[in-house]
């Protein structure tokens, strides 16, 4: 599938390069059109944009963004070897030589047949980037709110007529958790305390009302509704209830408490950012060797993980491989 995402971004981006090539390149010929008096400063630029404007397109978007707005259509983004965004230079090389081979036939198909076997081009190979396919799931594009509450208002009349009508705490929690997805944290914390009066152990109320009081930066509350939500289900949501405690305890600067929760937490859940986070609290309390060691062993078990699974955890894995080289060079220093 990705190899058909990769042509089908690139005849996206050509297509989108060439209008707005033309589209530029129409406006600075009108403007040497008629301001004669400057045309002869606009003539080289007009040339100098025609043969750059492709290397503008492709080069500074991948470097900046990681993305063009073709692969952003086909969820594809590039990174360095780090997970990082690679850089306006090493992306317009990247492209150069990209460039180059779809200019020689063979090249093209020296090329798919890379990506086929072996998932990578000699180009991305020598640039040291990587292209990666981010899942449905894990696109994050802003939606405005507006834009939320209206394609969702059916839902939410639904689930405010289930609530008057039958008036459980199971009916309380889901109108909140419409209402916290569609913006609306205060009618949302309200339907969450309205489940818990009725029903205290309502674990999906008391999850709403965390993630509500970490929104509103209430650690002390979020503290308490993760904790009760803990006793009574300690793997809820696969490890996401326990995650968040930790994040609340750093939050509160209650790195003692947060360090054994993380400890804790990755005897059973292996996240990538629960492991970051406990290396950057031994990295301040001064404990580097382990710090180092923990993001050793993630990296090493990142590498046998399914390839769905790295892309996922794409950004933590850079982040680890630089924790790692900040690290080195403190012990060296």
């Amino acid at each position: 599938m990705e190899i058909g995402l990769r042509v089908l971004a690139l005849i996206i981006d050509c297509g989108l390069c060439l209008g707005s090539s033309m589209l530029v390149m129409g406006m600075l010929g009108w403007m040497i059109e008629k301001l004669p008096v400057v045309r002869f400063l606009l003539v080289p630029v007009h040339f100098a944009l025609f043969l750059a404007w492709p290397f503008v397109y492709f080069g500074v978007s991948t470097g900046l963004w990681g993305k063009t707005p073709g692969k952003f259509l086909c969820r594809l983004y590039v990174t360095d070897c780090r997970g990082c965004r690679p850089g306006v230079w090493r992306a317009l090389g990247r492209e150069a030589l990209k460039f180059l081979t779809i200019g020689s036939g063979l090249g093209v198909i020296w090329c798919l047949f890379q990506i086929l076997h072996h998932g990578i081009t000699w180009y991305d190979q020598l640039c040291g980037t990587e292209v990666h396919y981010s899942p449905a799931a894990d696109v994050k594009v802003p939606t405005p709110t507006f834009m939320t509450r209206w394609t969702r208002r059916r839902e939410l009349s639904m689930a405010e007529a289930e609530a008057a009508a039958i008036g459980n705490a199971h009916q309380f929690g889901v109108l909140g958790n419409v209402l916290f997805e569609t913006g609306q944290l205060d009618r949302a914390a309200g339907a969450f305390e309205s489940a818990l009066r009725k029903d205290g152990s309502n674990t999906p109320a008391l999850w709403g009302s965390a993630m509500i009081c970490m929104h509103r930066k209430e650690f002390e509350l979020a503290k308490t509704h993760l904790g009760k939500l803990l006793r009574i289900d300690p793997d809820y949501k696969y490890g996401e209830a326990s995650l968040a405690m930790a994040r609340t305890l750093v939050a509160l600067n209650d790195l003692k408490a947060a360090k054994l929760h993380l400890k804790k937490h990755l005897v059973k859940w292996g996240h990538p950012d629960a492991t970051v986070a406990l290396a950057t609290i031994l990295a301040r309390q001064g404990d580097r060797e382990e710090a180092v060691q923990i993001l050793r062993t993630m990296l090493v078990e990142m590498k046998t993980a399914p390839v769905y699974h790295r892309r996922l955890n794409a950004r933590w894995i850079g982040r680890a491989k630089s924790m790692l080289d900040e690290l080195g060079k403190e012990k060296a220093v």
